[in-house]
């Protein structure tokens, strides 16, 4: 899947909704622009995603989330039922490029 200059590389049977941000310096050092801010990431019918507004959380995504850390990536690690999706962040220094990286585990 591909939005302007922001790819989003796919590695899982499900879908993730495409939009609006990750910040990239268009003509440095001073255009800069948001390409990606969100994923609205589904597995089967379990919503990963959350989104924080000022009176409401909408969709529960935080409730599968287990781990969240930044060494050496930022990454997100949810657990729902015997299943554990590990989701790593990235942007490619010198590119306007957002990559997303999606490893689904079947616990035993």
């Amino acid at each position: 899947m591909a939005w302007g200059p922001c790819l989003i590389y796919h590695h899982w049977m499900q879908h993730a909704s495409l939009p609006r941000s990750s910040v990239a310096a268009c003509t440095p050092p001073t255009d800069r622009r948001l390409l990606l801010s969100y994923l609205d990431e589904e597995l089967s019918s379990y919503v990963l995603a959350s989104h924080q507004y000022s009176c409401a959380i909408h969709l529960q995504g935080f409730r599968f989330l287990s781990e969240f850390g930044l060494n050496p990536l930022p990454y997100f690690i949810f657990k729902i039922d015997n299943i554990r999706v590990e989701k790593t962040v990235r942007m490619i220094h010198g590119e306007n490029t957002t990559l997303v990286h999606y490893r689904i585990k079947h616990n035993t």
